[in-house]
């Protein structure tokens, strides 16, 4: 069999990579946010966050 007609295999990559870079960006953007916030990248200072 040849899938090489098959595009379904190649948009189902394009989806996860999408995906995978949203939530990168989404990862990102709270990083960010959390250090304007706190003006630290010290996860044990960010350990406040759970009260």
């Amino acid at each position: 069999r040849c899938y090489a007609h098959n595009a379904e295999g190649q948009l189902m990559a394009l989806f996860s990579i999408a995906v995978a870079a949203s939530e990168i960006a989404v990862g990102l953007a709270l990083a960010f946010r959390l250090y304007q916030i706190r003006f630290t990248t010290n996860v044990d200072e960010l350990d406040t966050l759970k009260d």
